[in-house]
């Protein structure tokens, strides 16, 4: 399995979009800062990270695409089924895809964030609400939405699996973590939305019991989705 990974990364690190999609996400990070450093109501660092906890459901849009450059290229480009007929077992070929679909969003999520804080620390000025306690509680609910981000991928890889390389996997993964609350309203059982990986995100700005909640939701919807992905796979026809 390892072998396969670091195939996944030697590929995916081979790969102009892969560096444009990181240059997108440096350039925001030092732009949002940018912005907020010319504003004197908010030229500060703990406006600016709690700015950052506020936005950070907007990530799970990339994920399709992170599923997309480890997997779907692969698809595309019909290596699947060579490495299937290579005698390569297809549980182990997807759980390959999945950790380095994990570990590509896990580089891409760290740089970002080191970049965004650095960037917040050099332009922006550090107040009196920007303490230890502060930083600590950043970064715990940065580690909740980063479960919940390995949930989204694993839901997003699982797409891929059940449809291949095509528009139905991407429009299944957004109308399953976007729209699936309008379903849910329809139907009139609106209590269900806290169980959406969307919805967790609220819980980011919420009490210690909001972000064990999430956390929680986002660990059972992320062993759901590995577990029902090889599943699905290992029935799939790849061509």
């Amino acid at each position: 399995m390892l072998k396969l990974i670091r195939a996944d990364f030697y590929r995916m690190f081979h790969r102009v979009y892969v560096y444009g999609m990181l240059a997108g996400l440096l350039a925001l990070s030092v732009l949002i800062n940018v912005v907020l450093r010319g504003s004197e109501d908010y030229a500060a660092v703990s406006f600016s990270w709690e700015l950052l906890l506020n936005y950070l459901v907007f990530p799970l849009m990339l994920l399709p695409m992170l599923a997309d450059v480890v997997f779907g290229e692969e698809w595309k480009e019909h290596t699947l089924k060579n490495t299937v007929a290579g005698g390569v077992n297809r549980v182990e070929l997807y759980v390959s895809k999945l950790i380095s679909s994990v570990l590509l969003g896990a580089v891409l999520a760290a740089v970002t964030l080191g970049v965004y804080c650095a960037a917040s620390l050099l332009l922006l000025q550090r107040d009196a609400q920007f303490t230890d306690v502060f930083v600590r509680l950043f970064f715990e609910r940065f580690g909740v939405a980063c479960i919940l981000y390995a949930a989204g991928t694993a839901l997003a890889v699982l797409s891929i699996s059940a449809f291949g390389k095509s528009s139905l996997s991407v429009f299944v993964f957004y109308g399953l973590v976007f729209l699936l609350k309008y379903l849910f309203a329809l139907l009139r059982v609106p209590q269900l939305n806290k169980y959406l990986l969307v919805s967790q995100f609220s819980a980011l700005c919420g009490s210690a019991q909001d972000l064990r909640a999430a956390s929680v939701v986002g660990a059972v919807s992320f062993a759901v989705f590995a577990v029902l992905g090889p599943v699905l796979f290992r029935k799939r026809n790849i061509e």
